[in-house]
Formats: structure tokens, sequence, C-alpha cells
């Protein structure tokens, strides 16, 4: 009974350390730098979110922080460029943050109609 037993609990050890299978595929220099490129986009548009003027205004307008966070992670790689290009495009003493907000709020209601998000509806 006890031979059972051990056959039985070392056969199920075995079968279960075959379960534990990774797979890998190998991408493109193109395709990682893309990615690479993508989240440090995603990165500088969240840092200029988290500055306490632009946080000040996105609470004027109604808008949760971390909402427009989690918008802007769901933004396309298109449209994330042209967002960076708006803000790229920005004055550096902070002039010109109503305009941005605008593009944010205009990109959250764009996100709200196609049916990604749905942060509007609450209100």
């Amino acid at each position: 009974m006890k031979r059972l037993l051990l056959q039985i609990l070392l056969m199920s050890l075995v079968m279960s350390s075959l379960n534990n299978v990774a797979f890998a595929r190998v991408i493109t220099t193109e395709a990682a730098l893309a990615i690479q490129q993508q989240e440090d986009s995603i990165e500088r548009v969240g840092r200029f979110l988290m500055r306490e003027d632009v946080q000040a205004a996105l609470v004027r307008m109604g808008v949760d922080q971390s909402q427009a966070i989690e918008r802007v992670q769901a933004l396309t790689p298109s449209e994330l460029a042209q967002l960076e290009r708006h803000l790229n495009e920005l004055p550096a003493g902070g002039t010109g943050v109503i305009e941005v907000l605008g593009i944010v709020v205009i990109v959250l209601i764009v996100l709200e109609l196609l049916g990604v998000t749905n942060v509007f509806t609450r209100f």
C-alpha cells in the first residue's frame, strides 16, 4: 500500500513538473524598438499628467488623474505619438497646459465613444 502511494506521489510530481512549459518567440529589432518607444511615450505623458498644474486643471474639468493615465495607456501608438507631439510643442514655461488638457479630454471622449472606457457614463 505504501509502495503504491509512493509511486502515485512520484508520478504526480513528475507530471506536474512537465506542465511548467514556457513559450518564447523571437521578435524583430523594429518591434522591440516600437514597444520601447511606446513605453517611453506613455511614461513622458504620464509625467506630464503628474504635474500639479495639470492635476489641478484635470480636477477642474472633472477628470480623475488615474483614469486619465489609464486612458493614455490605452491609446494606439499613432494617437500617443500625436499627443506627445502636442506636448513637445509646448513652451518650456508650461503655458499651453489648457490646450494639452483639451486634447487629452478630446482623446478621452473619443475613447469613450469607441467603447474602450466608460469614465463619463458615471457622471
